[in-house]
């Protein structure tokens, strides 16, 4: 998910929250933090600590006079382990001055035996077989034993190009693609974790966004995680039962956009191979 898609979710989750004074003192988006210390975070998988971190998404309180705090940071993986997420969380949490309150993390998993058990099927193969003969280039056609002007029984082919590429746009490729054959399900779980002393702590339970539950997910932030403790008294009539309810089903619809964007760039890669795939993840 952009930047911008994730911004837009969050903010959709601000409508009928916060007062138009409290609006105007946040800001949500990505922002550096410079880190006093480098040490190595032993539950890391991968990664050890960086003097310099760019959270996924932030919200931040502006104050006034000075720089805006960040107060809750989002942190998504895709490609890292849920320990390095943990990791991140305890950086933000112990290592920024005490200003960050709140770290929501999203671990995303891609069942990648699942896909590879689709495409050993005999229909994702022929399906596959039949986007090369129609948009891919000579080196796709020729992993396939195709001719270059080759194309399948049924299938229309299309004009090839001085540079070996057919004339296909990518519109066409998404419209025929079957996602299946390109990415596997996806587990997707959150967890807020907080300070607890001198650690970092889970709190409350681990939401499950998918596959999909069958009750009703509803994470939600405090709006004392939001707004500084001394923002907080200068406020009049602070209401600090309030919660910011994470919009679930919006962030649904924007991970099934990540998935076909996500088929889209995979199936490009393949039927029309460059020399250096962007998905290292990714084997056909």
């Amino acid at each position: 998910m952009s930047i911008t898609k994730r911004t837009l979710f969050l903010k959709a989750s601000y409508e009928g929250l916060f007062t138009e004074h409290e609006l105007s003192c946040l800001a949500t988006g990505e922002s550096p933090y410079l880190f006093e210390s480098a040490a190595v975070d032993e539950t890391a998988q991968h990664k050890i600590a960086s003097r310099q971190k760019f959270p996924d998404l932030e919200i931040a309180f502006k104050r006034p006079r000075g720089k805006a705090i960040q107060t809750v940071i989002f942190e998504v993986g895709v490609t890292e382990g849920y320990q390095d997420l943990v990791s991140d969380a305890k950086q933000w949490l112990l290592k920024a001055c005490h200003e960050v309150n709140l770290v929501v993390i999203i671990d995303i998993k891609e069942d990648i035996r699942a896909r590879k058990r689709t495409r050993e099927s005999a229909e994702s193969k022929k399906r596959i077989r039949e986007l090369v003969a129609k948009y891919g280039n000579g080196q796709a056609q020729n992993k396939h034993n195709m001719d270059s002007e080759d194309g399948l029984e049924g299938s229309e082919t299309h004009t090839i190009s001085e540079n070996g590429e057919r004339d296909g746009t990518y519109e066409q490729i998404q419209s025929e693609i079957d996602i299946e054959d390109w990415v596997g399900p996806h587990t997707v779980n959150l967890e807020m974790w907080e300070r607890a002393g001198r650690t970092a702590q889970k709190r409350g339970q681990t939401f499950q966004v998918l596959p999909r539950p069958s009750y009703r997910v509803r994470p939600t932030i405090p709006i004392t995680d939001i707004m500084p403790k001394d923002e907080q008294a200068r406020m009049k009539n602070f209401d600090d039962s309030r919660g910011l309810e994470l919009d679930m089903n919006k962030f649904r619809e924007w991970l099934r956009d990540a998935r076909r964007e996500l088929a889209l760039a995979r199936a490009t890669n393949y039927i029309r191979p460059k020399e250096r795939v962007t998905d290292e993840e990714f084997v056909a």
